[in-house]
């Protein structure tokens, strides 16, 4: 349920900014397997981008996602700032930040890296579906390209995320142990944004 879009920015943690202002939105795939409490037992599920996404946006996690609306992240390339947010392709706009980086450490050589990232999970969806909370970790290897925005990414995530789900029922809130997560990105710019 969490296959989607996402990316980073490490210009100023790399050494490499440029001083632009504009911000880069980038694609990222990614996918996790997780735990979640099922009454007494505990029940391991996958999440795919698509589920963040729809739960930020107030929708239920296996909904069909609408066309345009992609799971990514901005990033302004000149800094080590960035948020994970479901972007609109067909308005060039942003629809929800589900995430803001709080850390990003990096070793490189030239254009070659490793990374370990932080991101801090905000509250965005309604009172029926929802992320309100949690922290992913992200570490992995990365290339660096012209502008200081990484050219392609692979990594592992591993976190939490507690969010609100509703059924016919009930109205549940549910912490999700995320293990085994990747992301990757191809470093290609879908949009700007000022």
């Amino acid at each position: 349920m969490f296959r989607s879009s996402f990316a980073i920015t490490l210009g100023l943690a790399l050494g490499l900014g440029t001083g632009a202002s504009a911000d880069e939105v980038f694609p990222v795939q990614a996918s996790f397997a997780a735990s979640v409490q099922d009454g007494p037992a505990i029940a391991h599920v996958k999440f795919s981008g698509e589920s963040l996404l729809n739960l930020a946006r107030g929708r239920a996690p296996d909904a069909a996602v609408p066309a345009g609306e992609i799971l990514a992240f901005r990033v302004d390339c000149g800094s080590a700032e960035g948020s994970l947010i479901v972007f609109d392709t067909g308005g060039n706009s942003v629809l929800a930040t589900i995430a803001t980086t709080e850390r990003i450490d990096v070793v490189h050589a030239g254009s070659k890296g490793e990374f370990s990232m932080v991101l801090d999970v905000a509250e965005s969806g309604n009172g029926d579906f929802a992320v309100h909370d949690g922290t992913l970790v992200v570490l992995g290897k990365l290339s660096i390209g012209g502008g200081s925005c990484p050219v392609s990414l692979k990594a592992t995530a591993s976190g939490v995320v507690d969010a609100t789900t509703t059924d016919n029922v009930s109205t549940d809130d549910i912490t999700a142990i995320l293990s085994k997560g990747k992301f990757t990105t191809p470093g290609v710019s879908i949009a700007t944004l000022p």
